[in-house]
């Protein structure tokens, strides 16, 4: 890879142009997440920016699972009017907005999640009942 010259403001050279040899490149530019003013986005949405706000969404969706424990006797009724009570009670609704490398990534995480859980006895959480 070769890196141009860094120039400063009075037009003096700060870094020498460089040639930078690599086996693998990973280019991570990053972003800042952008809402664009849509209602009810900055209240409802939990950005994936910081390692905070990653925090914060595990601590939720860790919530959202320990409330579905609480309904562990349901495993008496049948899978469908399982996957009901939970749409009705809306116990676990994750909507993943966006389908850049972090969207996909946590998507697959989740997924994967899902199926560790079950092993854990949570027998009737199963992908298709999150959604």
């Amino acid at each position: 890879m070769e890196l141009a010259p860094i120039y400063g403001q009075e037009g003096d050279m700060l870094v020498i142009a460089r040639r930078i040899p690599y086996d693998y490149l990973v280019l991570a530019i990053g972003s800042k997440s952008n809402d664009f003013n849509t209602k009810g986005v900055a209240e409802n949405c939990i950005f994936l920016d910081s390692s905070d706000q990653a925090l914060r969404f595990q601590r939720k969706v860790l919530e959202l699972f320990l409330k579905f424990s609480e309904n562990r006797a349901l495993d008496d009724i049948g899978e469908e009017e399982f996957k009901q009570k939970l749409v009705d009670e809306n116990k676990v609704n994750i909507a993943i907005v966006g389908g850049g490398a972090t969207g996909v990534e946590l998507t697959a995480e989740l997924y994967h999640a899902t199926e560790d859980l079950s092993s854990y006895g949570y027998g009737k959480l199963t992908t298709p009942v999150c959604k």
